[in-house]
C-alpha cells in the first residue's frame, strides 16, 4: 500500500485484494522491506537513471552478504541441478 501511495508501484493492492498479512502479521519477527531485483546486464543502466532523475546524494548501492551452512549449500545445489 505504501509503496502504491509513493508511486512506487501503479498495482492498487487494495483493488486488486492483494493479501496484506503476508507481510506484516504476529508471526513476523521482523518488518517488511521494500526493494527491487534488476538483472546485472540493466544495472549500470538503473543506477545512472537514478542518479540523473533524484541527485547522487540521494543514490546509494547497498549489498546484502548471504553465508551459507552446509545444509542449505546442499539444498540449494540440489534445486539447481536436480
Amino acid at each position: 500500500l505504501v509503496a502504491y501511495a509513493l508511486d512506487i508501484t501503479g498495482i492498487d493492492p487494495v483493488a486488486k485484494n492483494l493479501i496484506f498479512e503476508r507481510f506484516l502479521n504476529r508471526e513476523r519477527y521482523t518488518m517488511p522491506d521494500i526493494d527491487i531485483d534488476i538483472p546485472d546486464i540493466y544495472r549500470p543502466e538503473f543506477i545512472r537513471y537514478v542518479r540523473d532523475r533524484y541527485g547522487s546524494i540521494h543514490a546509494a548501492q547497498i549489498v546484502t552478504y548471504s553465508t551459507f551452512g552446509a545444509k542449505q549449500a546442499i539444498r540449494d545445489v540440489f534445486k539447481r541441478y536436480g
